[in-house]
């Protein structure tokens, strides 16, 4: 079975790109922020800034359990978010174990100036759930994405997935789908 991880940092087109990804293979979609999202429905809690790592890491969570069933199910799957390095543990396990789990990784890049744009305008367009926060995360997006330097250590590569392509999604209309078709295929 084969867990396709689509990574990189805030609105770099992870979304966009798991939709094409799961159209083209039928795989299904795990995205830590739909997960987050159905969470905060189903909560007491309010979507607040006091309540955003609560609602992470339950998210967080739950993406294990659901990955864990779709290997147990030996189903391929795509799994989408902007895996800090923190957080990239739970798949550690996953990597372990080649001959029944392969791991490919989407590693979605954009320019920093990009990157601004787009976060500011799905904000705009109330594109993001309450729970995101993304007023409190302005400032640190603007700062990282101002600097090549932290913005390529943001949210890091997996370092135990041996098969990566970096996709540059800073224009979508030159994304190569042909090459990440081959690339998943191979």
């Amino acid at each position: 079975m084969l867990i396709v991880i689509i990574n990189g940092v805030s609105a770099t087109g992870k979304t966009t790109l798991a939709r094409h990804v799961s159209d083209k293979f039928g795989y299904r979609v795990l995205s830590k922020d739909d997960i987050k999202d159905k969470l905060v429905k189903d909560s007491h809690r309010k979507p607040n800034l006091r309540n955003w790592r609560y609602f992470d890491k339950q998210s967080l969570r739950q993406l294990s359990t659901l990955l864990k069933e779709a290997v147990k199910n030996n189903e391929s799957i795509i799994i989408e978010s902007n895996f800090h390095k923190h957080e990239q543990a739970f798949l550690k396990e996953l990597a372990a174990n080649p001959e029944k789990v392969e791991l490919k990784e989407l590693d979605c890049v954009s320019t920093g100036k990009v990157i601004r744009k787009r976060f500011v305008e799905r904000s705009k367009q109330d594109q993001r759930a309450k729970v995101h926060q993304d007023w409190f995360w302005y400032p640190l997006t603007f700062v990282v994405t101002s600097s090549s330097l932290l913005l390529k250590h943001w949210n890091p590569p997996f370092a135990f997935v041996r098969k990566r392509l970096v996709v540059d999604t800073t224009n979508p209309s030159s994304i190569d789908y042909q090459q990440i078709a081959d690339f998943i295929s191979s």
